[in-house]
């Protein structure tokens, strides 16, 4: 199954959330992730607080109670602050995890909100390696493990990354908000590990992504089908790369930009969903429609 981020781009109140939570589900999406808290950095106040709740209340009033909810916090609390955060959460339905609450260098300090939290901690993606992920499972730190295969050394260590926590009965979630190289060897890590268990995918992107590769990708009652082309299922536009230098950015959630993952300016109102919720992400890429 797929969860959709990106999808809530440019929304600031509940009601923004709420709309456009509805519009994501439209697509097809059966998961729905966000970072609700704002510019709000290790320490959170009540009213900040308060106000980042009603943000998921109004998106889980929006969708019911079928699509799941995901909450990131991009690894910015304090330990009280997260554990404040779990209290809250606790009292909304059907939150699948709390990803992130604490930054990812001290496992005592997350072991701590863990113990706390009834919602499910997921973290790992700022992890490198298995030994890291290891000492995270063994200290019984993680209800999931999101290696990146980005960051933690590609297809052959997720996989047994994968396969450590698969002996732990952990859940295996990677990271995947990247571009379409990385989407596709992560969706090749989904077909063959026995405890995946749910693919990230940005529902709006940079609008030049279905230009530097063949990514052809399809939703399906809530599923990305699996490329079967050879390798990772995609090619190279190689004669377009350098239209497209790499250039640096500062993280948006340290600026407070978080509700603008992907291009602000890009159309955020063309709904491209199919009525049979079957989609191309590379139309989507042109014209979000979450």
């Amino acid at each position: 199954m797929v969860y959709a981020n990106g999808w809530f781009t440019g929304a600031k109140t509940p009601e923004d959330f709420a709309k456009k939570a509805k519009e994501a589900a439209s697509c097809g999406f059966k998961a729905l992730k966000f970072d609700p808290f704002g510019k709000s950095y290790m320490g959170i106040s009540n009213k900040e607080l308060m106000y980042s709740i009603d943000k998921v209340q109004a998106v889980r009033d929006a969708i019911g109670e079928d699509i799941e909810i995901l909450i990131e916090a991009h690894g910015r609390f304090n330990v009280p602050a997260a554990i404040k955060i779990g209290k809250e959460l606790e009292k909304i339905d059907n939150i699948k995890w709390f990803e992130e609450p604490l930054p990812p260098d001290n496992i005592e300090a997350l072991k701590r909100v863990k113990k706390q939290s009834r919602v499910p901690i997921a973290v790992g993606e700022r992890m490198y390696k298995r030994k890291a992920f290891i000492n995270l499972l063994s200290a019984n730190t993680a209800d999931i493990i999101q290696p990146d295969v980005s960051h933690a050394e590609g297809i052959s260590e997720l996989k047994k990354i994968g396969s450590i926590a698969e002996g732990m009965y952990i859940p295996f979630s990677p990271h995947n908000p990247s571009g379409p190289v990385a989407c596709g060897a992560t969706l090749q890590l989904a077909a063959f590990l026995p405890n995946f268990n749910i693919f990230e995918f940005m529902a709006t992107d940079i609008s030049c992504r279905d230009k530097l590769t063949t990514e052809d990708l399809i939703l399906e009652d809530g599923y990305l089908v699996i490329p079967d082309r050879p390798g990772l299922g995609i090619e190279l536009k190689e004669e377009n790369l350098s239209k497209y230098p790499y250039e640096p950015v500062m993280l948006k959630h340290y600026k407070g930009m978080t509700l603008f993952l992907r291009e602000p300016k890009a159309p955020l109102d063309n709904n491209l969903c199919l009525s049979s919720g079957i989609y191309n992400p590379q139309d989507l890429a042109r014209n979000p429609c979450c």
